[in-house]
């Protein structure tokens, strides 16, 4: 900290100054002119206060030799003394003393003497010496005089200390109303009413910028508004607030706020002020006006406020100004909050209609419907007023497609020189569009155009044109609406790829539908082939060889055996014969029903010592050709499967009638298996055969299911809709 030394021989003026100046400097002590040389050679201070009228040596011989000095040359000199007329003072400048101070002085004054005389521009200190306010002249002693001076300042210090924590708790208080506040157009009109109250003017508004670069425009008032020359200076003054960033005030002549009651005009009075701006024009009748730039503890400059009066109210003083920019800063970081706080919840919407819009538009594979979700929530999330969505056709023209808003206006809109060319732009490049339109012809607000590519990959299948005010324009606009094409697009290609893959399925499931038909067709062709010529010559040779047997017997029991095991042979090719026959098509499924065809494998089985319980609820109606048909192979597999790797001779065959459907059972207790393992590890004939159950029931719209676990059995259930039963 600074070294001070004071020079005086009054005790009471060393302790005023040790009150004074303790705290941020340190204070060394002289009581008369030898100890003050003596005490300033050893300790070089920065700083002495030299009472002019001291014992041994006075002030001014000490002056001269510490200016004589070449290790004390430089240490700033103070003098002080009671008189203070031009003679003495010319006396203490030709000592070398740098500063002159008359007795006796404030405690404001000597801080203001000693920060000058430390660090600041010292030919301005001795120029305009900072006196106390002038004392009366007086009989009372000089002590008293000085300690009168003290309590003088200190009393109205403390005035001043008292109003200035009143305004504090103002606007502490503002700042927590502020923050209260809900919504932009109620924390500026609180703001405006606080602020008019507090300065006492008559009327105010808060002017916010339209955009980054944009012009100031009014977006709250409070008061009587302005009109005329008043009002043109007024908005002069904002600007130069504005482009200045700082505060400007008019009372009878524009300046800056900088320059307070009391002190000289700021390009004169201080060397290091800015250099005076054009000032706003003045208008012929007398007013007062202030205007506040509003700045975001960040920097960012979002407008101004100002407040005006009509009639004069006299220059704003220091704490006046200090206190409305202290106001104006709030108001600004409320500003930003609250602005922040919408463009959150705005955010918020939007992020809330991109996922409606992703669940809306994939839980649908309609095109049509599509595009309409798409203009409904582009619409209104953005508020548009209209929106068109164009696709390519086949050809590669693109096409008006789906419409939202008035008629009236759309059509204007994408007719417009502007909409073509951006929406040729956009189709040329795959970027987004934004392009002003005008004001429509019913005389609305003008309207601003936006082109959005419905791109996938690198595949542009249309555009999205949506169409708005300019005033409602929010800067996420252009973003939201590419992110909801984005998905638009994605959910269009997805709906044709479902569509031609849904194309390709119908055409595959009636290829396989022939391929079957023709199976069974090639099946029962092969079937009665057989049946008519190999069952016929197989059963001959059985009869010619029962009958030879009959007839001739051989001599010896070999040959006797031997045409046993031949007569033996044949009955078994006649047998096999017609379970071939059989297993192709079986005769009764077309001449009886499929009731009747499922007996023949369950009496097979039963014949071979199998328990098999079989159950029939089919009513006396034939089922359709089609129906019987994939049922009985449906059975026919199973019970295969059941014979070569159940490992169990039980079973149990049901067909029953449920509403408009028939349900077939197949379940047997044998070893089981896992189906998924069975999938994976099956043989190709295998696999081939639990595919061609599920196969031949969903083409008929039905459903087949295999349940099975290790050691629990297996459980085969086909079920299948008959025709009509949809409807």
């Amino acid at each position: 900290m600074p070294t001070i030394l004071l020079a005086d021989d009054d005790p009471m003026q060393h302790e005023l100054v040790q009150a004074t100046l303790g705290r941020a400097h340190r204070v060394l002590q002289a009581w008369n002119g030898r100890e003050a040389l003596a005490v300033a050679r050893r300790e070089r201070p920065d700083l002495v206060l030299l009472d002019v009228l001291m014992p041994e040596l006075d002030g001014f011989e000490v002056c001269r030799q510490l200016k004589a000095d070449p290790t004390t040359r430089e240490i700033e000199v103070v003098m002080l003394s009671a008189r203070g007329d031009r003679p003495d003072r010319r006396r203490g400048v030709e000592a070398g003393a740098d500063v002159y101070m008359t007795k006796p002085f404030s405690p404001s004054a000597l801080l203001d003497t000693v920060r000058q005389a430390l660090g600041g521009d010292v030919a301005q200190a001795l120029a305009t010496p900072v006196l106390a306010e002038p004392v009366p002249p007086s009989e009372r002693p000089a002590e008293l005089v000085q300690t009168l001076a003290y309590a003088h300042e200190l009393s109205a210090l403390y005035e001043a200390a008292q109003e200035r924590a009143a305004r504090f708790r103002f606007l502490v208080e503002l700042g927590k109303d502020l923050v209260a506040a809900r919504g932009l157009d109620a924390l500026l009109r609180l703001a405006l009413e606080r602020a008019t109250t507090f300065s006492g003017h008559d009327a105010g508004s808060v002017l916010l910028l339209a955009g980054p670069d944009g012009p100031l425009k009014v977006r709250a008032s409070v008061g009587k508004s302005s009109r005329g020359s008043w009002l043109a200076a007024l908005d002069d003054l904002a600007a130069r607030a504005l482009r200045e960033l700082r505060p400007v005030t008019f009372d009878g002549e524009p300046r800056d706020a900088s320059e307070p009651q009391g002190t000289p005009p700021a390009d004169s009075a201080r060397p290091s002020a800015r250099p005076r701006t054009s000032a706003p024009a003045v208008p012929a009748a007398p007013g007062a006006a202030v205007g506040l730039p509003l700045v975001t503890p960040g920097g960012v400059p979002l407008g101004v406020l100002r407040l005006e009066s009509r009639e004069s109210t006299g220059r704003l003083q220091v704490h006046d100004l200090d206190a409305l920019q202290l106001l104006a800063s709030q108001l600004a970081a409320a500003i930003e909050s609250v602005q922040l706080h919408e463009r959150l919840q705005h955010g918020l919407e939007v992020l809330q209609a991109i996922h409606e819009a992703g669940r809306v538009l994939s839980a649908t594979l309609e095109a049509d419907a599509i595009g309409g979700r798409l203009l409904d929530i582009a619409r209104r999330v953005s508020g548009l007023e209209a929106a068109v969505v164009r696709l390519r056709n086949r050809r590669q023209h693109v096409r008006l497609w789906q419409t939202a808003g008035p008629e009236a206006l759309w059509r204007w809109a994408q007719a417009t020189a502007a909409s073509r060319a951006a929406r040729k732009a956009a189709l040329a490049t795959g970027e987004a569009q934004c392009f002003a339109l005008g004001v429509p012809p019913d005389g609305a607000a003008p309207l601003t155009g936006w082109c959005i590519c419905l791109r996938v990959q690198d595949r542009v299948l249309g555009v999205l044109e949506a169409y708005g005010r300019e005033d409602r324009a929010a800067e996420n606009t252009a973003e939201f609406l590419g992110s909801l094409a984005s998905q638009a697009a994605t959910a269009l290609d997805n709906a044709r790829l479902y569509r031609e893959l849904a194309e390709r399925e119908r055409q595959l499931a009636e290829l396989v539908g022939r391929l079957l038909v023709a199976q069974e067709e090639e099946r029962r062709r092969i079937a009665y082939n057989l049946h008519d010529d190999l069952a016929q010559l197989a059963a001959g040779i059985h009869q010619r060889l029962q009958a030879f047997a009959h007839d001739y017997r051989p001599a010896s029991p070999q040959a006797q055996h031997q045409l046993d095991q031949t007569v033996e042979l044949a009955r078994r090719m006649v047998g096999q014969t017609r379970g071939v026959i059989a297993d192709l098509r079986p005769t009764t499924l077309d001449d009886f029903g499929l009731a009747i065809a499922l007996r023949a494998p369950v009496e097979a089985l039963r014949a071979d010592g199998w328990e098999v319980a079989y159950e029939e609820a089919l009513g006396a109606e034939r089922l359709p050709p089609a129906v019987e048909t994939a049922l009985f192979r449906v059975a026919q597999e199973a019970l295969g499967n059941v014979r070569k790797h159940a490992g169990t001779t039980r079973v149990q065959v049901a067909l029953r009638r449920r509403d408009r459907a028939i349900r077939l059972e197949v379940v047997d207790w044998g070893r089981g298996f896992r189906v998924s393992a069975a999938r994976a590890g099956a043989g190709a004939g295998e696999r081939v055969g639990l595919l061609g159950m599920r196969e031949r029931i969903a083409l008929l719209g039905g459903h087949c299911v295999v349940r099975s676990w290790p050691g629990a059995g297996t459980r085969v259930i086909a079920e299948v809709p008959l025709p009509g039963s949809h409807e």
